[in-house]
């Protein structure tokens, strides 16, 4: 800065700088000013950086879907576990079977001793 550039000028021009959005040229500026308030604006640009580039950082994360191998389907592996799945339906249904049988015989028992 000249030597002719007053502090009101200063401010007005890192608020200018600022208003562009061109905040590392305004911090610079600022960074030359010995005054309470350019210290605290520098905070500020400071705070608006660091919730920017987190921002950037979790749209960046959300924005890039992560590459899952497909399994690779052929007809024969699609009848094996059609197969597979036939005749685990088939236990289950086995299996729900006899507990309704056994379900009955008991409640046939407890009505014959009334208990």
């Amino acid at each position: 800065m000249a030597a002719t550039t007053t502090l009101r000028q200063q401010f007005i021009m890192a608020k200018q700088l600022i208003d562009e959005r061109r905040l590392d040229e305004a911090r610079q500026l600022l960074m030359t000013i010995n005054h309470p308030k350019a210290q605290e604006w520098i905070r500020r640009i400071d705070l608006v950086t660091m919730r920017a580039n987190a921002a950037n950082a979790n749209v960046a994360s959300v924005s890039r879907p992560r590459r899952v191998a497909q399994p690779q389907y052929t007809i024969e592996a699609n009848k094996k576990q059609n197969s597979a799945t036939a005749a685990v339906w088939a236990i289950v249904g086995t299996m729900l079977s006899m507990g309704a049988v056994a379900a009955m015989v008991l409640i046939a028992i407890d009505a014959t001793t009334g208990l």
